[in-house]
């Protein structure tokens, strides 16, 4: 089925498309007034070279607030996080970019230890501001940090070793990033596809909900030649060359929201969490008076959730392949998603 007529722009788009990149994501904030529940939402799906990721909340300190972030399986300790929010209700999460001032500095891939500091001291988007200004150069890092406030405040960083440019989003608008920086060079736009895949639903979307992006976004394989949303049609199998959402290497899909509490006192923040490879990932949601234990590491560092999804991952990725691209059959997701 399409998902309308304006997605058949996407045709344009796929002459765009880059390969696979071990190191990517898709991501998007949305204003307040273009949001159904009225909150600011955070979307971060997740593509990485570490096929598993756990959730956890790290406790306030006489220096730092309380938080919760996604983690590698692997970071026991919890050092680096690709997705989180605080207390102070400031949340904050990346994408890769590889089209900004060329990286040569010996100081890399400390993206994760940047936002570990964001949650831990940051209350505003002023506040990461100050943060990235206080580091030394070379920071270390490219990437596109997307930042949302308890004010309601949201802003992409797009952020190389020397400096930063900064996108406000308005109450009204969506943004979307992928693999590549507005403010960086033609050379090296990874994402294309994606960003125009997930750009035009949201603009044909007027009023969007988190699971337009973790039930849709991160679950449903747009086509860029055609728009249409394949898994919805007769076709059996298709070719994973990294213009899908979810790829052979997606392994989250969390949504940051603040929603009204029960006791009717405010809002809280909920991060809605779907971990293993999105399309076969049940939601999970998580606060910070509750992780569903699902989300929390084994003592092999998997969790639950990912072992659920995988089961379902390893039969819709069968093995076969078309060159060096894996082959997804979609009759098999259909049946196991259904």
């Amino acid at each position: 089925m399409k998902l309308s007529n304006c997605i058949l722009s996407l045709v344009a788009l796929a002459t765009l498309a880059a390969g696979i990149d071990a190191r990517a994501c898709t991501s998007a904030i949305v204003g307040r007034s273009r949001s159904a529940s009225g909150s600011t939402l955070l979307w971060k799906h997740r593509d990485t070279g570490a096929p598993h990721n756990f959730i956890a909340r790290h406790e306030a300190t006489d220096s730092t607030l309380e938080y919760i972030a996604l983690h590698n399986c692997d970071d026991t300790a919890g050092r680096e996080a690709w997705i989180g929010m605080n207390r102070a209700g400031f949340a904050v999460m990346n994408t890769a970019s590889y089209n900004l001032v060329p990286d040569t500095a010996t100081v890399k891939d400390r993206e994760g230890l940047v936002m570990t500091a964001a949650l831990q001291k940051c209350r505003t988007i002023n506040d990461f501001k100050l943060l990235l200004d206080s580091l030394p150069r070379p920071m270390g890092v490219q990437a596109n940090f997307g930042v949302i406030d308890a004010s309601g405040n949201a802003a992409y960083f797009e952020t190389h070793d020397h400096g930063y440019k900064i996108y406000g989003v308005a109450d009204s608008a969506a943004i979307v990033r992928t693999n590549y920086s507005h403010s960086g060079g033609p050379e090296g736009r990874l994402g294309v596809a994606r960003e125009g895949i997930a750009n035009l639903y949201l603009r044909c979307t007027p009023s969007i909900a988190k699971e337009d992006m973790i039930g849709n976004l991160s679950r449903r394989l747009f086509d860029p030649d055609s728009g249409f949303d394949i898994t919805q049609t007769d076709i059996q199998e298709a070719v994973d060359n990294g213009d899908f959402i979810p790829r052979y290497i997606s392994t989250a899909s969390i949504v940051i929201e603040a929603v009204p509490s029960a006791t009717g006192d405010g809002s809280e923040y909920v991060m809605w969490t779907m971990l293993g490879y999105p399309p076969c990932a049940d939601v999970y949601k998580v606060t910070f008076d509750s992780i569903p234990a699902q989300v929390k590491p084994g003592s092999d560092g998997i969790t639950d959730a990912e072992r659920k999804a995988d089961r379902k991952k390893s039969q819709v990725y069968d093995g076969r392949k078309q060159g060096k691209h894996r082959i997804i059959n979609i009759s098999k997701l259909r049946e196991l998603t259904d």
